[in-house]
């Protein structure tokens, strides 16, 4: 059970898990800057590396 807990598939889950808060510190410190465009580009750039994460995993995990 441990090897397969540490295999490609599962770590870009685990990334994806971690891009939650981040996006939401974004969207966080957006508010807190009063619309500042940097907090904006960086959650959807997370959001983007979340979804190709989330093609690669199903991918991977189906070959």
């Amino acid at each position: 059970m441990g090897k397969r807990a540490f295999n490609l598939p599962n770590m870009l889950t685990y990334a994806r898990i971690l891009a939650v808060p981040m996006v939401v510190l974004c969207f966080f410190l957006e508010g807190r800057l009063q619309s500042s465009d940097f907090a904006r580009w960086s959650a959807l750039a997370i959001f983007i590396a979340a979804s190709v994460t989330d093609y690669l995993d199903g991918y991977l995990a189906r070959v």
